[in-house]
């Protein structure tokens, strides 16, 4: 999927009137998105904030393919406090 998104993203810059290529290309940005939102999820939900480091690497990553997801907001918003506690040096 990255690399049909690299493809489109090279094709669209080369074409950039064509809207089906645009089309295409947002609608692989949100899968992407999607798909990485959902695995942070996964990641945020283990016990005591044990995933929360790969949990914000995947919400770097969909907020690269689409950037003002609420969602994306949301869940660092809740989780700042545990990945604040986890991520500096005992």
């Amino acid at each position: 999927m990255q690399k049909a998104y690299d493809y489109l993203r090279s094709a669209s810059a080369l074409r950039p009137e064509d809207q089906d290529l645009k089309l295409r290309l947002d609608l692989i940005a949100q899968t992407l998105s999607d798909y990485y939102v959902v695995q942070a999820k996964k990641y945020l939900d283990k016990p005591l904030g044990s995933g929360v480091g790969i949990a914000w690497l995947y919400l770097n990553e969909a907020q690269q393919y689409k950037s003002n997801r609420d969602d994306v907001r949301d869940e660092r918003t809740k989780n700042t406090a545990i990945h604040n506690v986890r991520s500096t040096l005992s």
